[in-house]
């Protein structure tokens, strides 16, 4: 009966979200006035002389290193100098591609988090209309937390799990109890015991991590996955792409979809519109208000000015004191009504050691087009450039194979070939071996970037592996482990 009336409720809901993401200025345009009136007392407001949201232009691009000492200051004083709302959480990031950081969080902007969930639902919904999804039960990977001066801190996911309200944990595995415990090793033991005896109809969490649930639940009860939860639906996942883990779960379950969303420990951002494409729709109404800074002409541009194919970074404002905040995520638009965006890179990831301004993007779809040649599938990978002492160089690969090509050195060969393609710069250094030689791709256990990750003290469930470095430090480190 629960699951009928939630479903009931999801579908009838439709139309109203169509509404809001349709009605995407409006709905900014009194999120920018909210956001400036609630906190036009507080001390960073203040120091730029804003005093109402005609003055928002006054506010500088930021970073998280800017605010850095107003967060610590808070952790350790209760002051709060960036806004003027009660902080009961600061969501952690993973720190893989910088120092660790603590995004601040009130009450009302984790409910915006369950919003979200159900905005996801309901999108899903309305592609699957036959969807049994509610019917059974869902599994969200989720990190670990503590406390410090009565404040919660730990991973987006621990947060949402910590303050979820009761009457989901009927369609929730594992128990809260369970699923923040912060040794990985112990929950993982625990976990492939309970997911191995329940309904699991839907996953959500970072692809890379799911696949080793799902490996270690087979290991453990030497039975096929798709026997123990026939009635798997869909994977939601966000942090990270599918494109490298997708056979995997195509092979595991007779039928999957994949769904991607747009959440981070600053925010939830966008969701998946349809099963048509992944790109994903803007929301307007979760209490953030976007900004798009142009990666070419670096100037910041208004929805009403954003154009098709165009790629920006992604700049946040929200109550909580996050102030024209930039993402470091660049974003491609790919629709305007509604406004559709695709995740197109990060700007640290970017190698540029020799002028050759390598970007993931590009790297990708080397990838990827490789891919139609030749047989191979990828756990996990990681990018740098090693300078050699007369000043020439090389990019260097360290790959985890889930199916390592019949040919490593084609494989080598091809890669760099499609790179020069995707890169100009790339390609101008590779003329003769001028300055760069060949790539070179060494292979590793998937175990070594895990143990890298548990040697930084960041084995949690969001963490991700940086894909690209202009160091070759991390490469030494991941193979030493």
């Amino acid at each position: 009966m629960i699951s009928w009336c939630i479903r009931f409720f999801l579908i009838k809901r439709y139309s109203r979200l169509y509404k809001k993401v349709l009605n995407f200025e409006d709905l900014q345009s009194k999120i920018k006035k909210e956001i400036v009136s609630k906190n036009v007392h507080s001390d960073y407001l203040r120091k730029y002389t804003v005093i109402d949201v005609n003055d928002f232009d006054k506010l500088p691009l930021i970073s998280y290193s800017d605010i850095q000492n107003d967060v610590l200051s808070f952790l350790e004083t209760k002051n709060n100098h960036l806004s003027s709302q009660k902080i009961i959480a600061f969501a952690q990031s993973s720190g893989t591609t910088s120092a660790k950081k603590w995004i601040p969080h009130s009450f009302n902007n984790i409910l915006y988090n369950y919003l979200a969930g159900f905005d996801m639902l309901t999108l899903y919904l309305k592609s699957f209309p036959d969807s049994r999804i509610i019917k059974g039960k869902n599994f969200s990977l989720t990190g670990s937390l503590f406390k410090k001066n009565d404040v919660v801190i730990g991973d987006v996911s621990a947060l949402i799990a910590y303050y979820l309200p009761w009457i989901f944990s009927f369609f929730k595995v594992p128990n809260k109890k369970n699923a923040l415990i912060e040794n990985w090793h112990e929950k993982l033991e625990i976990l492939k015991k309970e997911l191995a005896n329940s309904d699991i109809r839907w996953l959500a969490g970072v692809p890379s991590w799911l696949s080793i649930v799902v490996d270690e639940i087979q290991k453990k009860t030497n039975k096929n996955i798709r026997l123990m939860w026939p009635n798997f639906e869909v994977l939601f996942y966000g942090g990270t792409g599918i494109d490298w883990h997708q056979d995997f779960f195509k092979k595991q379950f007779k039928r999957i979809h994949f769904w991607q969303v747009y959440n981070a420990s600053e925010g939830f951002f966008a969701i998946q519109w349809n099963q048509n494409s992944n790109a994903m729709a803007l929301m307007p109404h979760y209490g953030i208000y976007y900004e798009f800074l142009d990666i070419k002409t670096n100037k910041l541009i208004l929805f009403k000015d954003l154009k098709i194919s165009n790629q920006y970074e992604l700049v946040i404002s929200n109550v909580c004191g996050l102030w024209r905040y930039r993402m470091g995520d660049i974003i491609e638009v790919t629709n305007l009504n509604p406004l559709l965006v695709i995740i197109v890179g990060r700007t640290q990831n970017c190698i540029n050691a020799f002028g050759e301004e390598v970007l993931e993007n590009q790297v990708e779809c080397a990838l990827k087009e490789l891919r139609l040649k030749m047989n191979f599938e990828i756990d996990a990978y990681t990018v740098a450039p090693e300078v050699f002492e007369n000043g020439k160089g090389k990019h260097q690969w360290l790959i985890a194979w889930r199916q390592e090509p019949e040919n490593l050195e084609l494989f080598e060969k091809e890669l760099d070939t499609l790179i020069q393609k995707m890169n100009a710069d790339y390609a101008a250094k590779r003329i003769d071996n001028l300055v760069l030689e060949n790539l070179k791709v060494t292979s590793v256990a998937k175990s070594n970037f895990l143990k890298w990750l548990e040697n930084k003290n960041r084995l949690t469930v969001q963490a991700k592996i940086p894909k690209m470095s202009n160091k070759l430090e991390i490469i030494k480190e991941i193979i030493s482990s």
